[in-house]
């Protein structure tokens, strides 16, 4: 073991030949708590429900920390922490955005007072370099030497989803000479605007589906962002947790990943099946959708809501971004959503079918002689829901910025109602009889008045719900 008195002696000695080597073996950079120079810049970040903990853990202050002093912060199981980290980019509204760093060395044996600390390296592949913060200069306590850096350089100027990595220096003269004491790498999300409130936590899917389709949009045209985000994610009816699990509306779970339903995997395509396991709690909101990777349509509007706001958005043109409820008229029992395979010229058809199966695969065929409807495979709904149900009495979609979106369907945008009920539905349904003689009968469509502002032309009605 080297004497403690030596290591005294060589790191406070300059001319010790043995003192680059010292200071290279005997220091490690330990943590790093991150911020902004401006707090209200910088965003915590909750981790994704899990079985364990169901409403999401909000990451540590500490996003790196080195606790086995192997120069990775990558080993959970010894202490070791690496978290995300959430920074506004900088923009005319908030100004100019800089990181600022509460970091820690540890060292062993005494380094003296002349201590110095810097870094260097990028975030999101822009280069940023940081100083000392000439309000709290860098000093020994204990066995660490702390410092608070300050960036020199703003963040950039756009939404992004990259890294910040930076690598770290001290000197124990003053700023003579410098010497590597570890790197880190931390993942960043940079955002359209200061995240607002969403409900309950600002879950990391949030800023990864975000960030990742807004990527590059700068400037202060908030409708870039909105069309970002539904086309590159919700549109494409292939949207993805942040740790790669494709989020599903009703459909099934793929189990063995090979692309089609069969044995083995999970089947959500009623309503009373796609609940959180183990209880009856239908799969309503952003939480339990993020946390089973499956939900019904209030949780996939909630989920897109939730999104433009951990970017930001809050209002567009005028108004609240929201959630709109659609409820079948009263004179209907449902509607019916697309597709159904009808027989016969006339309306309205017997339904002999309401479900052709999870993946559409086991349609009843109308008899060609009768006016007759049944379902078939449907138009598809988010990740692997190939025939979601085949109708419903009630439904959730999202406007913003003056127009309609269907999130869990990918359709849209619409201004006028009449076009979505055009494109999402068969039709209506009423029945005849009383059980269990009922018969339940598909109508078509109402003809389109082409009047936004009218209502008579459909066969929902639609509420704002929040």
């Amino acid at each position: 073991m080297v004497d403690v008195f030596l290591l005294k002696a060589c790191f406070g000695c300059r001319a010790s030949p043995f003192r680059s080597w010292l200071s290279r073996s005997l220091a490690k950079l330990y943590t790093i708590d991150y911020d902004t120079t401006n707090s209200q810049r910088y965003h915590s970040i909750t981790q994704d429900p899990t079985a364990a903990h169901p409403s999401g853990v909000v990451y540590d202050d500490i996003e790196w920390k080195d606790e086995n002093h192997d120069g990775d912060a990558e080993d959970e199981a010894d202490g070791d922490q690496l978290c995300p980290v959430c920074y506004t980019r900088t923009n005319s509204v908030t100004g100019e955005v800089k990181i600022k760093a509460d970091i820690a060395i540890r060292v062993w044996g005494n380094p003296g007072s002349d201590l110095k600390v810097r870094a260097s390296g990028t975030i999101c592949d822009w280069e940023i370099t940081l100083s000392e913060s000439p309000t709290n200069p860098t000093h020994l306590d204990g066995n660490h030497i702390v410092a608070t850096l300050e960036s020199d350089d703003s963040l950039p100027d756009w939404v992004d989803l990259g890294t910040v990595d930076l690598n770290w220096q001290f000197s124990l003269d003053n700023g003579l000479t410098w010497h590597d004491v570890g790197s880190s790498s931390n993942t960043a999300y940079l955002t359209w605007k200061d995240p607002v409130l969403v409900s309950p936590h600002l879950y990391e899917t949030l800023l990864y589906i975000g960030c990742t389709a807004a990527e590059f949009c700068a400037g202060s045209d908030d409708t870039l962002v909105l069309d970002d985000i539904w086309e590159d994610a919700f549109s494409t009816l292939s949207v993805h947790r942040v740790d790669g699990e494709l989020l599903t509306y009703y459909g099934y779970r793929d189990n063995n990943h090979n692309g089609v339903y069969d044995a083995g995997d999970d089947n959500f395509n009623t309503p009373g099946l796609c609940t959180v396991p183990g209880t009856t709690r239908q799969i309503t909101n952003t939480t339990d959708l993020l946390l089973v990777g499956n939900g019904q349509c209030h949780a996939w509007a909630d989920l897109m809501v939730d999104t433009l706001l951990a970017q930001g958005l809050l209002y567009m043109s005028g108004e609240s971004i929201s959630i709109i409820a659609v409820n079948v008229k009263s004179q209907y029992d449902a509607f019916a959503v697309k597709n159904w395979a009808t027989s016969g010229a006339d309306y309205p058809k017997l339904i002999i079918d309401f479900d052709a199966g999870v993946d559409g695969s086991t349609p009843t065929i109308p008899n060609p002689s009768n006016n007759e409807a049944a379902d078939t495979a449907g138009a598809p709904g988010q990740g692997t829901s190939p025939n979601p149900p085949s109708h419903f009495c009630n439904h959730f979609i999202v406007k913003a910025n003056g127009k309609y979106y269907d999130p869990s369907y990918g359709l849209g945008s619409f201004v006028d109602l009449k076009d979505y009920e055009d494109v999402a539905f068969a039709g209506s349904i009423t029945h005849t009889g009383v059980y269990p003689s009922v018969l339940y009968w598909l109508w078509t469509l109402p003809t389109s008045d082409n009047d936004p502002d009218t209502t008579t032309d459909l066969i929902c009605t639609y509420t704002t719900s929040y």
